[in-house]
C-alpha cells in the first residue's frame, strides 16, 4: 500500500512574521486585531494566528 503525504501539514508548519500576516489577504478583515495581538519580534503559524483572533473576539469588555 502506498503512503500518501499531505501538503496541509507542511503549510501549517510555515511561520510568518507580523508584517507578512498583516499583508495577507486571508487576514484583511482582522488587521486591527492582529496589530494588537501579535508581537513584533515573534513568528506565527496560520493556525496560531487564527486562534489568537478567536480568543481576542471572545474576550469580555471591561
Amino acid at each position: 500500500m502506498a503512503v500518501v503525504k499531505t501538503k496541509e501539514k507542511q503549510v501549517d508548519d510555515i511561520r510568518y512574521a507580523k508584517e507578512q500576516l498583516l499583508k495577507a489577504k486571508r487576514f484583511r478583515d482582522n488587521v486591527d486585531i492582529l496589530n494588537v495581538v501579535l508581537d513584533e519580534y515573534s513568528v506565527y503559524t496560520v493556525k496560531e494566528t487564527e486562534k489568537l483572533i478567536i480568543n481576542f473576539l471572545r474576550g469580555k469588555v471591561r
